[in-house]
């Protein structure tokens, strides 16, 4: 029985400078960054090392996708804007609750990278940054109506009063203190 792997698989090979410019003719040695973008691997290594873990996964999804754009095509063809629609429709339905886009992609027949990289073109946002911005807009809401902080943050679904801190910083610009003061 063969062994299957999992995760990322590589090697390394390193070859001095000019060997390679003489094995390829040209006298210089290529740039990795003309064959996957630089901005496109340090998305990748910030992913990876994102501190938010139900961020990680669909961070390193969507990255992967990015170097690998012909990779995890649909598994059934279908519109990206139908999928799209039934998509948001299901994370707005269950925006409190755990995001979990393998299921989701699942339900709608598709690869993760396949929904990742459709949501991102037609919503402006990946599926879990669209899920903690209607998160976020509940809070405000909250605060707006005289809830404090860190009731705000628990009705809202955020871990605690801190990781709200975080996202609404991010989206309304201000902590939610000092949104509740103004």
């Amino acid at each position: 029985m063969a062994e299957q792997r999992t995760g990322l698989s590589y090697a390394t090979v390193s070859a001095p400078e000019h060997f390679v410019a003489e094995a390829i003719g040209t006298g210089q040695t290529p740039s990795f960054e003309r064959l996957i973008p630089a901005d496109r691997i340090r998305r990748l290594v910030v992913a990876a090392w994102h501190t938010a873990p139900e961020e990680r996964r669909e961070a390193i999804v969507a990255a992967v996708a990015e170097i690998f754009p012909d990779v995890g095509s649909s598994r059934t063809p279908r519109r990206a804007s139908e999928l799209v629609v039934a998509a948001k429709r299901a994370l707005d339905a269950d925006f409190l609750q755990a995001v979990n886009v393998r299921s989701l992609a699942e339900r709608l027949d598709v690869t993760p990278a396949t929904l990742i990289r459709s949501f991102h073109e037609y919503v402006g946002l990946p599926p879990y940054a669209y899920v903690l911005s209607r998160r976020v807009d509940l809070a405000r809401q909250l605060l707006d109506s005289g809830v404090r902080p860190a009731e705000a943050a628990q009705r809202a679904a955020f871990y605690d009063q801190a990781h709200l801190n975080r996202h609404f910083v991010r989206l309304v610009g201000v902590p939610p203190g000092s949104y509740l003061r103004s």
